[in-house]
């Protein structure tokens, strides 16, 4: 279960990652577009790239989400695509042509980077649900480790307790009549022919 809780614990700063290269693609897009600079776009193709290979390691991590991080994929690529195109639109034809594909519906950049963010937000909440379903099963496993604990040395001073009343009943007793034997053969008349009870 601690193995389990630590790879979704991996997977949630994963997304959050994805999250921040997602914002920086956006970014980068929109500087890119606005002030021509293709070092801008250089910029969102590399977080681009990034957030890719942050959805690659998340599947490989849990096969399970395959389609909907195949879906976040195609949402990053299609993102960036309609960043390029709003680019060369700004700079090839002009502001206005820019500002058509920024807010075109559905396909515009804006709504893709809608559809992203919910898609990833879908996601992200399915492994927070994981995650607190593991914390509260490792929890619940602690505290039968706690009470198990708790019987064990119960039992443990159980078993001292038997030990230490056997020590005082069969073993100190015989300890003094020894010790009254040994005494009696000093302060006697050194007789040791004399026969001693144990």
């Amino acid at each position: 279960v601690e193995i389990q809780r630590n790879i979704k614990m991996s997977q949630q700063l994963s997304l959050k990652d994805a999250r921040y290269y997602i914002v920086q693609i956006q970014q980068f897009i929109t500087d890119a577009s606005l002030t021509g600079h293709v070092e801008a776009k250089e910029e969102a193709l590399a977080n681009k790239n990034k957030a890719i290979a942050v959805a690659v390691k998340l599947e490989r991590e849990e096969p399970n989400f395959r389609d909907q991080i195949e879906k976040i994929t195609a949402d990053i690529n299609d993102l960036f695509a309609v960043g390029e195109e709003m680019f060369t639109a700004y700079q090839q034809v002009g502001l206005a042509a820019g500002n058509r594909i920024m807010t075109r519906s559905v396909t515009g950049f804006d709504d893709r980077s809608t559809t992203l963010s919910e898609h990833l937000e879908e996601l992200s909440s399915q492994v927070d649900q994981q995650a607190a379903q593991l914390n509260l099963a490792l929890s619940q496993s602690e505290s039968k480790l706690k009470k198990f604990n708790l019987f064990a040395s119960l039992i443990q001073i159980a078993i001292i307790v038997v030990i230490c009343a056997l020590v005082l009943v069969r073993i100190i007793p015989a300890i003094f009549r020894l010790n009254n034997n040994i005494m009696q053969l000093s302060s006697g008349d050194r007789d040791l022919s004399r026969r001693l009870q144990i």
